[in-house]
């Protein structure tokens, strides 16, 4: 328990001495690990994606909670990439990655669904997301 302890000490030293940046993980950068998967003092984040408009009918619908007009399906294919490091020297020196797929639905109020599957080197994780885009 001491051990811990000490650990979680000098973890809070670092963070207080050199700040953190966002952590990576979670449903915006490095889709296939888990939210916060990692963080330290300095992050990179590469990020690139594919989206494909395959419908772009104006279709009303209404699903008990959620009543608006569809405006947009889209299929988005992404990869990403990512490092964190407490010193910045060291960024890129152990890299993440993440790649998948998903589709989407855009509503005329601006609403987003979105089903992303990503892999990485940890597994697959899929999410469900509902948002608006800015």
């Amino acid at each position: 328990m001491i051990s811990a302890e000490k650990n979680l000490i000098d973890k809070y030293i670092i963070e207080r001495k050199k700040g953190i940046a966002t952590s990576l993980g979670g449903e915006d950068c490095l889709r296939s690990y888990p939210m916060g998967r990692s963080s330290g003092a300095n992050m990179a984040f590469f990020s690139t994606k594919l989206r494909w408009n395959f419908a772009t009918d104006v279709v009303p619908f209404d699903f008990r909670i959620w009543k608006d007009i569809a405006t947009g399906f889209q299929l988005a294919l992404f990869h990403e990439i990512g490092s964190v490091a407490e010193e910045k020297e060291e960024l890129g020196d152990e890299t993440r990655s993440s790649a998948g797929a998903g589709p989407r639905m855009v509503s005329a109020s601006g609403f987003v669904c979105r089903v992303d599957l990503a892999t990485g080197e940890e597994g697959q994780k899929t999410s469900i997301t509902f948002m608006y885009p800015w």
